[in-house]
């Protein structure tokens, strides 16, 4: 789809995955709507943006309140007049031995990863069926494929939105009314951001990125007749 122009709305924008979307679309000039809890990290990135020549707005949003997601949707739609792209980004986690985790947590983490994803497809996709047309971007993690331990609420929360991403785009499929709306969910492996510095850390360690492999694979030399 031309980028150039459309109306993107980016969830958990402030930081990591989200930061690095919204300047991506910020050089190809597209209209972003930036939401994220942290209203601070939010107005510097309107900034940023809006000096790669983009045009910008911040709205501050916890997306596990489902009423504060619909009016992030009405605000794109009021200001910019339409919403093209919708990526569901804004995540939260853990880690600890499943043991040792508080319940809250676990919960919180399940409303965030998940029911905030629902929020967010169902205040885009009311919008874009009525116009016709859409995309909407679920940013889940290869955890969701791989579960790793100490993490055990994000792996279901990311396993979880594949599958939400599966029957969204069945649904999409079978009705030719929506052929022009589309949903798709990209599967980060890991990505050294923020996020491990955000997390609750109940393992009594330094949480970090997995480094980059540097293992190399011996390929065996050609035989010399």
């Amino acid at each position: 789809m031309r980028v150039k122009n459309s109306v993107v709305v980016i969830t958990g924008s402030a930081s990591g995955i989200g930061r690095a979307t919204a300047l991506h679309f910020a050089r190809r000039k597209a209209c972003l709507v930036l939401a994220s809890r942290r209203g601070d990290a939010l107005e510097s990135l309107v900034a940023d943006c809006m000096a790669l020549g983009a045009r910008a707005i911040a709205v501050p949003t916890d997306v596990t309140d489902a009423d504060a997601v619909q009016a992030l949707a009405c605000r794109a739609v009021e200001h910019f007049g339409r919403l093209d792209v919708w990526v569901n980004n804004a995540a939260v986690s853990y880690f600890s031995p499943f043991l040792k985790v508080p319940l809250d947590d676990f919960r919180r983490v399940l409303d965030v990863n998940v029911m905030g994803y629902v929020h967010g497809a169902r205040a885009a996709l009311e919008r874009m069926e009525q116009q016709g047309s859409g995309m909407l971007i679920n940013v889940a993690s290869i955890v969701g494929e791989v579960p790793q331990p100490y993490t055990t609420a994000y792996s279901m929360s990311k396993a979880a939105v594949r599958a939400l991403g599966v029957s969204l785009r069945s649904e999409l499929r079978l009705d030719k009314r929506k052929k022009k709306i589309h949903a798709c969910t990209v599967l980060p492996a890991t990505i050294d951001t923020p996020f491990f510095d955000h997390a609750a850390n109940y393992t009594g360690r330094r949480v970090l990125a997995m480094p980059r492999s540097t293992a190399r694979i011996a390929l065996p030399r050609p035989s010399v007749p």
